[in-house]
Formats: C-alpha cells, sequence, structure tokens
C-alpha cells in the first residue's frame, strides 16, 4: 500500500520508515506532516486490525458504564429528593419546638 504524498521526499520517507524532519520552515507541504509517518502508519494499521471480538467488548463496556451511570444519577436525584424531605422535617419540628417553647412560662423548668 502506498501513499503518494505532495512531496517526492515524503513518499520516499513513508516507503523507507524514516521520520520526516520538521524545520521551522513551513513553506513546503511535506512540513506539516506528523513527525513520524510511521508511527502514524502502524497506529492505524493496528486500530483497523484489532479483533471484533475485542471491539465488541469495549462497545459493551460502553454500555454498560452508561447504564451504571444512568442508574447513580437516578439514585444522586432519590437522595437530593430524601434530603429536601428530611430539612422539610427538620424545619418542621422547629417550629414546633419553638411554639412549644412560647407556651411555657418563662420561670418554669422542663428539666
Amino acid at each position: 500500500m502506498a501513499f503518494f504524498f505532495v512531496h517526492g521526499k515524503c513518499q520516499h520517507y513513508y516507503e523507507s520508515g524514516h521520520t520526516s524532519r520538521r524545520v521551522s520552515d513551513t513553506s513546503s507541504p511535506c512540513r506539516s506532516i506528523p513527525t513520524t509517518i510511521a508511527t502514524v502508519a502502524r497506529r492505524l494499521t493496528a486500530a483497523l486490525s484489532r479483533p471484533t471480538a475485542e471491539i465488541e467488548d469495549d462497545v459493551a463496556d460502553v454500555h454498560t458504564l452508561r447504564r451504571e451511570l444512568r442508574r447513580l444519577r437516578a439514585e444522586v436525584l432519590r437522595l437530593e429528593e430524601d434530603k429536601r424531605v428530611l430539612e422539610e422535617r427538620v424545619a418542621f419540628l422547629g417550629r414546633e419546638l419553638e411554639e412549644t417553647r412560647a407556651k411555657i412560662p418563662r420561670g418554669l423548668s422542663t428539666s
């Protein structure tokens, strides 16, 4: 499989496996390609040659993680609702306590 680039030198570097050198001169289109063309080609080949079962496992893992995330978000919502209910109960009991204290005469001991 051959890749043809704008500059003939790029083709030579790709086929030989050498790295292209980056120079501060960016006038040539060849200078903007990755530093190691062979490395990029190897990574692409490795990504394309992954076994189908491994890819399916990754997809299953993603679905499992998404399901777990939905479960945790639902649990957070439930806990927030429980917290709101408990805060309302605390506020109600606080008001009742204040009303009870207001009804008891000042000099009477409650203990």
